[in-house]
């Protein structure tokens, strides 16, 4: 199906919501880093700054909620792209390259710091927000866990590990230590964030296969 003539392909519905939120998210992101609370922002607020209609944000989000995990899922799907150039590796990988592949997660995701304790805090109330936090920290551990396998099988992971455990264990302690630590780091500290992460990770699964 395409447009008017000249106009091109039609946007889909799911085009369409992610081009509003693509307006949005700077607005987000900038009243955040003022200091406003998310609670706070207005709908007024979120439509002026972003030149989207009051009435054309309610057709793609019911409240600031659902905006609110829309922002979050782009946030999620970002550090997951970073997070699989550490799984791609392969016999590339060495504790530099593990440290350079998760520092440019990590700080994908500390951009967006603000966001993410707002996510954090919305949790806390909302069962839509707490089913895509655990949502995302189970994606990552999945994959994880396939990765840890994958290598295992390969020769380049402690053999002695169980996948599935150990994948949740790294994974929830990176969760942890970006909500209670990362958030709040920059510069040198967060440089030694880290380089700590990568230590602790390259140590515990891949250091034994080396003999190292």
């Amino acid at each position: 199906m395409t447009g008017a003539k000249g106009s091109g392909p039609a946007r889909t519905g799911v085009e369409r919501r992610a081009e509003i939120l693509d307006r949005l998210l700077p607005v987000v992101r900038r009243e955040l880093a003022r200091g406003v609370t998310f609670s706070d922002i207005s709908i007024e607020t979120l439509t002026r700054e972003s030149g989207v209609a009051r009435s054309t944000f309610y057709s793609h989000f019911a409240d600031k909620a659902e905006l609110l995990r829309a922002c979050a899922d782009g946030v999620a799907a970002e550090t997951e792209a970073s997070a699989e150039r550490w799984f791609r590796l392969g016999d590339a990988l060495s504790l530099s390259e593990l440290r350079e592949a998760l520092g440019d997660a990590v700080r994908r995701y500390v951009r967006d710091a603000p966001l993410m304790a707002a996510v954090y805090d919305g949790a806390r109330s909302d069962a839509g927000l707490r089913q895509l936090v655990t949502g995302i920290v189970g994606g990552l551990a999945d994959r994880l866990a396939d990765h840890i396998a994958e290598e295992q099988r390969l020769g380049r992971v402690d053999q002695s590990l169980h996948p599935r455990e150990t994948a949740a264990v790294i994974t929830w302690m990176y969760e942890r230590t970006q909500h209670q630590a990362l958030l709040f780091a920059e510069g040198e500290a967060l440089d030694r964030l880290i380089d700590a992460g990568a230590t602790v990770t390259w140590r515990a699964l891949y250091a034994p296969a080396q003999g190292g």
